[in-house]
């Protein structure tokens, strides 16, 4: 029973890891075009 809880947890997290940083890149990449967006909006005031 062990043996077969850890193959869960292996699989768990052969899926989970890449699911988390695909979320946290959209996040990051989310983010970046929002400050691209500011500098590009303070450029054209400038």
């Amino acid at each position: 029973m062990s043996s077969y809880k850890k193959y869960i947890m292996m699989g768990a997290s052969t899926i989970l890891i890449p699911l988390l940083k695909n979320v946290l890149f959209k996040i990051f990449s989310r983010y970046a075009e929002e400050q691209t967006k500011y500098d590009s909006s303070a450029k054209a005031t400038d």
